[in-house]
C-alpha cells in the first residue's frame, strides 16, 4: 500500500516535469517569453545540504510546495498573486542532482498564459539563488 503511494507520487512528479518540459519547446513564438532557466553548481558540500537549504529557499519566496522528490531531487512549487485583473499562477520547478562531482541546482521559472517580460521569471529565479546562497553561507 505505502509502495503504491510512492509509485503514485512519482508518476505524478514526472508527469508535471514533462508537462514543464513541453512547454518549453523551441521554436518561433508569437508571445514574449515567459520561461526563465538558470543553473548553478556547488562544489564542496553534500546533496542532502544542498536539497535542505533548496527546500527552504523555496519557501522563503512564497512559493507553496506541491511535490517535494528527494530521490529523484525534484521540487514543484506555485505562487498565486493577482495581475492586472486575474490571478496568475507562476511555477517554480527546481532540479538537485549530484553530477561531475558537485551538485547541481537548475531553477526554472514560469508563467504560463500571460505576457509577461521574462525579467518577472528571472527575479524569481534570482531571490531562489540569494535564499539558497544565504543559507548555504556563501
Amino acid at each position: 500500500m505505502r509502495r503504491e503511494g510512492t509509485m503514485k507520487k512519482k508518476a505524478i512528479g514526472l508527469g508535471i516535469v514533462l508537462v514543464f518540459f513541453a512547454s518549453c519547446s523551441l521554436g518561433p513564438r508569437a508571445k514574449p517569453e515567459t520561461n526563465f532557466e538558470e543553473t548553478r553548481v556547488y562544489r564542496n558540500f553534500e546533496k542532502a545540504k544542498i536539497w535542505s537549504a533548496s527546500v527552504d529557499a523555496v519557501r522563503q519566496t512564497d512559493f507553496s510546495i506541491n511535490i517535494q522528490e528527494t530521490e529523484s531531487g525534484i521540487i514543484d512549487a506555485r505562487k498565486e498573486t493577482q495581475w492586472s485583473d486575474r490571478k496568475v499562477v507562476t511555477l517554480m520547478n527546481v532540479f538537485v542532482v549530484e553530477e561531475n562531482g558537485g551538485v547541481k541546482v537548475k531553477c526554472l521559472v514560469a508563467m504560463p498564459g500571460i505576457e509577461v517580460d521574462i525579467e518577472e521569471c528571472r527575479l524569481y529565479a534570482r531571490l531562489f539563488f540569494e535564499k539558497l546562497n544565504a543559507a548555504l553561507g556563501i
